[in-house]
């Protein structure tokens, strides 16, 4: 689960947390992942649902991802075009023969202060908007052409607004008994159980 810097690359084994990335390139100047500033988990998921935040995601920056084959039991180097990266989506999503192993990522070189000081606005402003409790994250897409998942709605529908969607199947925000936090993310308030949203909202 190592995380490599080889001049303005980064090789970014799957088990390795998202956050080493970060405060790897941070370290060495290298920008590109300040938008993941925060954000929990590990590169090889990050790179299956191509995160992201602030309009930039992981796939972006993916210049190669080295997959292990179980259909021809070899390891494949997958270019970024392979990968078919789209928003919060991959070919690992879809193609279940590949076993994501590595991913090599390309950066641009610039001063450490900078990298480091973009990553902290990021995480500033993470920390005031998402919940601090433990959470299931995002749950929603933000809408195509619209707003993010988080801000308030031109129109007041459902299909810009994700918590119009939630109150619409019973998942109320403020001191609702499952409790809620931010419009695009789902939290549960003790004592209640992880399987509790799943009958009032009918999400499958």
């Amino acid at each position: 689960n190592q995380v490599r810097v080889k001049g303005a690359r980064i090789e970014a084994e799957a088990g390795a947390e998202l956050s080493q990335a970060v405060n790897q390139a941070s370290a060495y100047g290298l920008s590109g992942l300040e938008w993941a500033s925060g954000i929990p988990g590990s590169v090889g998921g990050a790179v299956r649902g191509n995160a992201g935040a602030f309009g930039l995601s992981l796939g972006d920056s993916v210049e190669t991802i080295q997959a292990y084959s179980r259909e021809k039991n070899e390891f494949k180097i997958l270019s970024q075009k392979d990968c078919r990266f789209t928003y919060r989506d991959s070919l690992f999503k879809h193609d279940k023969q590949y076993i994501i192993w590595q991913a090599t990522l390309k950066l641009t070189a610039k001063l450490s202060s900078v990298v480091k000081e973009d990553a902290i606005k990021n995480l500033d402003h993470r920390l005031k908007t998402q919940p601090r409790l433990p959470s299931a994250g995002c749950v929603f897409k933000n809408p195509p052409g619209g707003d993010p998942a988080g801000a308030p709605a031109r129109d007041g529908t459902a299909d810009s607004d994700p918590g119009a969607l939630r109150r619409g199947v019973g998942l109320h925000a403020g001191d609702s008994p499952r409790g809620v936090a931010h419009e695009a993310g789902l939290r549960l308030a003790p004592p209640h159980r992880a399987q509790d949203p799943r009958p009032a909202g009918r999400i499958p």
